[in-house]
């Protein structure tokens, strides 16, 4: 069996169609992990900006108790200094809430720089502030005591779920 001028063409022909398609599936190819990768950095980038704008917004609430506490002692300073003792308590009360009751549900209630995140980064020094602050306050430690006890619930429901599930993977 002889193989033709003709039938060597189209072979030639169909072998050349087939590389094309290979070599246009493998630029395709190309692209897309190019593609991929702009978008495995973005995702990374946008992580990161999430992660600093959480640690940004962390670092503000512990800013707002610092800042409270550093007026509060300069409040103290100057009454001690310019007005009559007897006004000193009516006055520290007065400052108190302005600077601790009059915002702290949003305050306390913030996803990422709360009272929440403080206790899930596990930030005792701060935590021990914000009680100091506000436990001089009459009802003061409330609103700490809702989120604290809303905190402790949804780990305390997590931690058991997380064991139902364990005992549902071994058990058959």
């Amino acid at each position: 069996m002889e193989i033709t001028t003709g039938e060597m063409d189209e072979v030639y022909k169909i072998s050349e169609e087939r590389l094309k398609q290979a070599l246009d599936a493998e630029s395709k190819i190309v692209q897309l992990k190019t593609v991929m990768h702009s978008l495995e950095e973005k995702i990374s980038d946008i992580g990161s900006e999430n992660q600093v704008l959480r640690q940004q917004t962390l670092l503000n609430c512990i800013i707002s108790l610092l800042l409270s506490k550093e007026c509060l002692r300069k409040e103290r300073e100057r009454v001690s200094n310019y007005l009559y003792s007897s006004s000193e308590t009516k006055l520290l009360e007065k400052v108190q809430h302005e600077l601790l009751v009059t915002y702290a549900n949003r305050l306390l209630e913030k996803e990422h720089s709360g009272c929440r995140a403080l206790l899930r980064d596990n930030k005792v020094e701060d935590l021990s502030r914000m009680y100091r602050l506000y436990c001089k306050i009459p009802r003061g430690l409330e609103p700490v005591a809702n989120v604290f006890k809303q905190h402790v619930t949804a780990e305390g429901t997590a931690l058991v779920q997380q064991a139902e599930d364990a005992c549902r993977q071994v058990s058959p």
